[in-house]
């Protein structure tokens, strides 16, 4: 048992060379997720899915299939990563990873139905299969490279982004009470000028809503300055992270 299990998590992680095992796994695997997300995109064209609903209905039990083998594999092996050392410990930790909880919701809007969930609830969250494009970041090295930039600095960008929100909630609530007396029909409430004001701060913009105030005018103004400085902090955070992990990869 110990060799089997060593032996499949040599054939789930990546490939030392071209043409090995592994290698031949995970061009499979990576051809498997593309073809699902073909599959959900042409699944949605009415006259494409009912000109074959048996073949799309097929492919998606066998790649359910295929994709819950290898979630079972990688988390029966998860112990056996060094960043997850120790029996039972080890093997939830990696479950619980963020690309092992991306695996578990590319398969789990299938298996749904089976404890009795509601069938409207189960097509709200097969929408989550298009999650299993997320996983080719396993399987790419500039991707993965990515992710670890991403994951070094996480904390500075949840910081980042919950102030921005926080910040985003504050400047709604004043441009409402400055806007809705002058346009009660534009600033008619909160979320409606909070979603104005992500149009402002994304540079998308809405034409047909403008403050009209002196005070309004002001606030958006503060706003956009504000978030052009956490744009540009979040950055220089995010090149940092190039940076750091670059370093990293020199020494090693």
């Amino acid at each position: 048992m110990k060799k089997l299990k060593e032996k499949t998590y040599h054939l789930l992680s990546p490939p030392e060379q071209t043409g090995s095992a592994s290698w031949w796994i995970d061009v499979f695997i990576i051809s498997l997720i593309f073809l699902n997300v073909l599959g959900i995109v042409l699944r949605s064209v009415d006259y494409i899915y009912e000109w074959s609903p048996a073949l799309f209905n097929g492919f998606e039990v066998f790649s359910i299939v295929i994709f819950s083998i290898e979630y079972l594999g990688r988390v029966w092996t998860g112990n056996m990563h060094p960043d997850y050392p120790n029996s039972a410990k080890g093997n939830l930790k990696f479950a619980t990873s963020p690309m092992m909880v991306i695996d578990l919701l590319a398969i789990l809007p299938f298996y749904l139905p089976f404890f009795g969930l509601d069938l409207r609830f189960f097509r709200i969250m097969r929408l989550f299969r298009i999650f299993a494009i997320l996983r080719l970041v396993r399987f790419t090295d500039s991707l993965d490279f990515m992710y670890k930039v991403y994951k070094k600095r996480l904390s500075y960008l949840v910081i980042f982004s919950l102030f921005t929100f926080f910040f985003l909630v504050l400047s709604s609530i004043l441009l409402y009470y400055a806007e809705n007396s002058a346009q009660p029909e534009e600033f008619s409430d909160v979320p409606t000028t909070m979603y104005w004001l992500m149009g402002v701060i994304s540079t998308v913009g809405f034409g047909e809503m403008a403050p009209a105030t002196v005070l309004g005018r002001f606030i958006v103004s503060i706003v956009a300055f504000i978030t052009i400085m956490l744009f540009g902090l979040s950055a220089a955070v995010i090149a940092s992270g190039f940076s750091d992990i670059m370093a990293d990869l020199k020494k090693a």
